[in-house]
């Protein structure tokens, strides 16, 4: 039996149910960053700022020392981003201290703050349905603020989901993304301040997330592809049998 024609069986494979399509997401922008920011309120002691952005793996610190006073933050964040998904992960680090007055004018103050947020630019070739679930700890002298959005710029003033500052401590949220540009974006920060003499303030966050998507274009039903596979089939034995009598 001779083989098929390589044209055929490419047809049927392309056909096929769950065949593979391109990847659905084109990240158009990475706005992945981590930034921690230390300052020692004090005419000798300068802040610290740092910001790390773009990449898998992110990481950064800082600390300021001005006698017994400092300011200390550290920040990362690692993360995915795949043809079908997003997933993430951070953790949030910072502390102040501000010793008793050692004499009559002591007036050093310290802070501390430290950002990871994820902010991506990605673009569909289709509507895609979504599945976002994220984890949120965090406590903090201050407070732990979180923000969460996937907004769609193809359809300006439309946000597929928003959570607000402060928002519950697990997250999950599924609907449909459309074709064109989103932005997602997810932060958590932390801050810490000792304003106070003899005040020591600390604060720890950390957060997991992924976002999820699934192609909501029709496939061809296994029925469908087969009873074309067959015609295709019977149209070359036609061919090859007319070829025969000629």
């Amino acid at each position: 039996m001779r083989a098929l024609p390589l044209c055929v069986l490419t047809i049927g494979v392309a056909l096929s149910p769950r065949a593979a399509v391109a990847d659905p997401i084109r990240i158009v922008q990475d706005l992945r960053a981590v930034l921690v920011d230390a300052i020692v309120f004090d005419p000798d002691a300068t802040d610290v700022l740092r910001r790390t952005v773009g990449g898998d793996h992110l990481s950064t610190s800082a600390n300021v020392v001005r006698g017994q006073t400092r300011a200390s933050a550290f920040a990362t964040l690692t993360s995915t981003v795949t043809g079908f998904g997003v997933f993430g992960s951070g953790q949030l680090d910072a502390s102040a201290i501000v010793p008793p007055a050692a004499g009559e004018d002591f007036e050093h103050s310290a802070s501390a703050l430290a950002v990871s947020e994820f902010n991506m630019l990605i673009e569909l070739d289709a509507p895609h349905q979504f599945e976002f679930a994220a984890s949120f700890l965090g406590s903090a002298f201050v407070g732990a603020p979180v923000f969460t959005a996937l907004a769609s710029l193809s359809q300006p003033g439309r946000n597929v989901f928003r959570f607000p500052a402060m928002s519950p401590r697990s997250v999950l949220a599924t609907g449909i993304i459309p074709a064109g540009v989103s932005l997602f974006r997810l932060q958590e920060d932390i801050q810490a301040t000792a304003e106070t003499q003899g005040q020591t303030a600390t604060g720890r966050g950390s957060f997991a997330f992924r976002l999820e998507l699934t192609d909501v274009r029709p496939t061809p039903e296994p029925a469908s592809v087969m009873l074309l596979d067959s015609g295709l089939l019977a149209l070359v034995g036609r061919r090859r049998r007319s070829a025969l009598f000629h």
